[in-house]
């Protein structure tokens, strides 16, 4: 995601919680994969704003700054307890 990568992932609460509106979701069917595919090679454009989309997400969730600070938060809430 970070390199702007389209992202195809397994319809799952996890993959949901991570890609957010930055992926496209699909079902273990090989079929409805090879439609999801097809259609993005053939709409570059479509291509082209979930990969914008894949960036601005890591941006906003998963930098290590951020990541880092939720850990220190998380640790510092425990130890205030």
């Amino acid at each position: 995601m970070g390199y702007g990568n389209m992202i195809f992932a397994i319809n799952n609460r996890f993959n949901k919680e991570v890609l957010g509106g930055a992926g496209i979701f699909s079902t273990k069917n090989k079929y409805e994969l090879a439609h999801n595919l097809r259609k993005f090679l053939d709409h570059p454009e479509k291509r082209e704003y979930y990969q914008d989309m894949a960036r601005k997400r890591i941006k906003e969730y998963y930098t290590w700054d951020l990541i880092t600070d939720k850990y220190k938060r998380l640790f510092d809430s425990y130890s205030n307890s």
